[in-house]
């Protein structure tokens, strides 16, 4: 089975989604779309990554409007996708919901607890009953449109959902950013989030002590999708 990654910035690679998705069989091609034009399908899933973009700068960045159409295209077929983060507002936007702006940004770790719809999800399922502290980084929250299901609690803005009737998820946290991401993240940012007054130190902090816990989770989340694409691609 064929995975197509549709990775927007440099800093946001596939991480902990990686090795889940290989060993489950998948053959991942990667796109860069700031730089290309999308490979030639046909793809069994999509991944949608994260991005500095925001879902309303269309007209500053063109890319965006090539993604937008890859997952419009990718409802239209029933393909199984996952977007996080900028991936789950494009999904959000393109089934009819709305983004915005938050007062706040939510960057940092986020106690994220399960919904009663969440206990039978293929990929959602796998949050604990107490919660599990996942990090969060964005600066835009999502408007559920009519026709998904909540996933996760709400914190300062959605955190997880799925479309009705389509194999697609929308994850606001990033489960697939490791350790290694997670710091290059802070460290390229510390200037901007002291003047949000946001703590740097307590992010790095939260890699000590929360990190092994949401990579068993993201694991878990990525092999979830694997078999949703895996059961998709053999109909």
């Amino acid at each position: 089975m064929r995975i197509l990654f549709i990775q927007p910035d440099a800093d946001t690679p596939p991480g902990l989604l990686e090795a889940p998705l290989r060993a489950a069989g998948a053959e991942l091609e990667l796109w860069e779309p700031r730089f290309d034009q999308p490979p030639a399908g046909p793809f069994d899933g999509i991944v949608l990554l994260g991005s500095e973009t925001n879902p309303d700068e269309d007209r500053y960045e063109p890319w965006v409007g090539a993604v937008r159409g890859e997952v419009s295209l990718a409802l239209e077929l029933g393909i199984p996708l996952l977007g996080v983060c900028f991936g789950a507002q494009i999904l959000a936007e393109e089934l009819g919901g709305a983004t915005t702006r938050m007062e706040r940004p939510e960057i940092g770790w986020v106690d994220v607890h399960p919904v009663i719809a969440s206990s039978d999800d293929p990929l959602l399922s796998v949050i604990p009953d107490d919660g599990v502290h996942l990090l969060g980084w964005h600066r835009y929250g999502i408007d559920l449109p009519d026709g998904v299901t909540r996933l996760a609690k709400p914190t300062l803005c959605e955190q997880a959902f799925k479309a009705h009737g389509h194999p697609a998820w929308g994850i606001q946290f990033h489960f697939e950013a490791d350790d290694q991401i997670a710091s290059a993240w802070i460290e390229s940012a510390v200037e901007r989030l002291a003047a949000e007054d946001i703590d740097s130190a307590a992010i790095r902090a939260g890699i000590e002590r929360y990190g092994a816990r949401a990579a068993e989770v993201a694991g878990r989340i990525s092999s979830g999708f694997a078999g949703v694409v895996k059961s998709h691609s053999s109909l």
